[in-house]
């Protein structure tokens, strides 16, 4: 494995890839990622909006692996404070005029069709109406009509994204698959 690392890294430098992250997530290492993201950011002269737009992205990426990332360590100590430890990967990058974010996770079986009916109607909505639909999600989360996991990080997702969000789901066994999803910004 050590021979295969230099081949990985000129792997991911040849992809456009800043930054690839696998393993335990906290909220920690968000706040982590967030900092290297900026300066490298920063470095390339990035406008502000863009940087913006790649942090709000990120940001979701990491919640989602939170929310529905099958692995978990419970009750880790993570600075002052118990929480969970999800699993995942994040990979951050420019390819070409356009940075992506992908995140990957093990997903339950039982949850891969309410994931897929979140994410299906959002590949053929216009802009518009990914606002009007994230204003109306999130009214009703207000008012308590729908549950806690509405999917508003992936409607956030495909409104920054400058093209449909990508996404899969790779059946491992009985139990689980792993979840993709890419978004172009």
């Amino acid at each position: 494995m050590i021979h295969d690392l230099y081949q990985y890294r000129k792997d991911l430098n040849d992809q456009g890839v800043y930054l690839s992250v696998t393993g335990n997530f906290s909220q920690i290492l968000l706040e982590g990622i967030a900092d290297v993201l900026k300066q490298k950011m920063s470095m390339d002269n990035v406008q502000r909006t863009a940087m913006t737009n790649v942090f709000s992205v990120v940001v979701e990426h990491v919640q989602n692996i939170f929310r529905y990332s099958a692995e978990v360590i419970p009750g880790a100590v993570v600075g002052d404070q118990d929480s969970e430890i999800r699993i995942g990967t994040l990979v951050v990058g420019k390819d070409d005029d356009n940075y992506f974010v992908l995140s990957g996770n093990l997903v339950y079986n039982s949850e891969v069709e309410a994931l897929k009916a979140k994410l299906t109607p959002l590949l053929n909505m216009t802009k518009q109406e990914l606002k009007d639909y994230y204003k109306e999600q999130r009214r009703k989360k207000r008012d308590g009509t729908i549950p806690k996991g509405a999917g508003l990080g992936l409607i956030e997702m495909a409104r920054k994204s400058s093209k449909p969000l990508a996404f899969s789901f790779q059946k491992l066994d009985e139990e689980l698959s792993f979840f993709s999803i890419n978004t172009i910004i």
